[in-house]
């Protein structure tokens, strides 16, 4: 009998093919996200399953990995994801506000539960610089230069950057996983616990990443370099009508979520892959021109990612730096406790 959470499916554990079990998995959890996206699911589902024999095994697998889903997603369903709060801060210096016609996002995503970190404030970085340090003066004048929309500061392929990681950030670094998964020709079995401890770790990070956002609040730097003049600092100076390169965004500058992921997935692939160094080259759905980007290593890539923030005016320096930082933590905890599958 397989178990799981309690639950018994019997049946022959020699029989039951892991390829159908894994197709039919992933088909249980996408239709149960994206139930208006069936058809092209679906579609997907049988092309999986067009590859293996029909037989027991096939079916054993189909009913198998339909059952491991539904316990998951069961396990998952009052985790808080789909609750929603409404941001209360009132306008004050350093005190972020979306910009209309945008509302907060993400509020309540700091209380959500974790999968395998303790809480959602294990390893909350310390505040952002006070709007009156030096150190702050430095990162919004640097994102003030690298960050306008019409920067000269700014070099072409750092544009190019900026425009290149505005894409959903998850999709890249699974993509990157898949790509040297490929060139290793990975097992089934390495594939499946690669993918599940990413995403766990991601998952984990956003959890971590916006518990911190909506603990400090703290302004995006459009918001800030509008309110330059005024914020009490002699080294910055305001400009009422800049804008960045990149669009606003409706939540928190401090930490940076592109940041954090970058952190964590970085630190996952290079452990589970046994080294930080890898030649890969990407294309992400926001690229100029679907052009492509090569790296050395997973560290290399994240450390683009993180910097891109920076020229696409929508981050402080030290937020990307603090971000990058709590995604390693995050992830260095949830490595270390992925095979026991525990919070402990």
């Amino acid at each position: 009998a397989y178990t799981l959470n309690g639950s018994r499916l019997y049946g022959d554990r020699s029989a039951g093919s892991p390829a159908a079990a894994a197709a039919s998995a992933a088909r249980t959890v996408l239709l149960s996200l994206f139930p208006a996206r069936q058809q092209e699911i679906d579609s997907a589902y049988v092309s999986s399953l067009s590859g293996i024999a029909d037989s027991k095994d096939q079916l054993v697998g189909i009913k198998v990995g339909a059952w491991v889903a539904d316990n998951v997603l069961a396990s998952q369903a009052n985790d808080g994801a789909d609750l929603s709060a409404a941001y209360t801060q009132p306008p004050s210096l350093g005190v972020f506000q979306a910009i209309s016609p945008q509302t907060p996002l993400f509020v309540s995503w700091g209380n959500v539960t974790p999968i395998l970190l303790q809480s959602a404030v294990q390893f909350r970085p310390p505040p952002p610089p006070l709007l009156t340090s030096s150190q702050y003066a430095t990162d919004y004048n640097e994102v003030q230069a690298v960050g306008a929309a019409n920067s000269t500061a700014r070099t072409p392929d750092e544009t190019q950057a900026a425009l290149f990681w505005v894409e959903n950030d998850y999709i890249p670094w699974n993509r990157v996983a898949r790509t040297v998964a490929q060139q290793r020709n990975d097992s089934l079995d390495q594939d499946a616990r690669l993918f599940a401890l990413l995403n766990v770790t991601l998952f984990d990070t956003r959890i971590a990443m916006f518990a911190a956002k909506y603990h400090y609040n703290f302004w995006r730097p459009i918001q800030a370099i509008h309110a330059g003049n005024v914020d009490g600092n002699p080294d910055t100076a305001g400009d009422a009508g800049w804008t960045s390169l990149g669009a606003n965004i409706a939540h928190p500058d401090y930490p940076s979520g592109h940041s954090g992921d970058a952190g964590a997935a970085s630190t996952v692939l290079a452990d589970f892959f046994g080294a930080d160094s890898a030649s890969f080259s990407l294309t992400t759905s926001t690229a100029p021109g679907g052009v492509f980007r090569s790296f050395a290593s997973f560290s290399q890539m994240a450390t683009e990612v993180s910097n891109s923030r920076v020229w696409l005016g929508v981050h402080f320096r030290t937020a990307t730096k603090v971000g990058l930082q709590l995604g390693q933590e995050v992830a260095g905890w949830d490595i270390s406790r992925f095979d026991a599958g525990t919070q402990s």
